[in-house]
């Protein structure tokens, strides 16, 4: 069993779901590429590496504190 609830999401690009919305999909949290710049990440494909990486880094910290890790 998880110590977590909730799945989080991460996306490429633009989330068009509401927030009010996440808790249908048993979201935590969505993650998307355009939160994190202002820059188009789809015309640039190291930034969107780079993203990713931190999206990442986002998602195991945060399951690290829900496991109390």
């Amino acid at each position: 069993m998880t110590p977590w609830t909730s799945t989080p999401a991460a996306l490429a690009g633009r989330s068009m779901l509401p927030r009010e919305r996440w808790s249908e999909m048993r979201l935590s949290r969505v993650y998307a590429l355009a939160d994190y710049t202002d820059r188009d990440s789809s015309k640039d494909p190291v930034l969107a590496a780079k993203l990713l990486r931190r999206i990442g880094r986002d998602i195991g910290e945060g399951l690290l504190l829900l496991s109390g890790v």
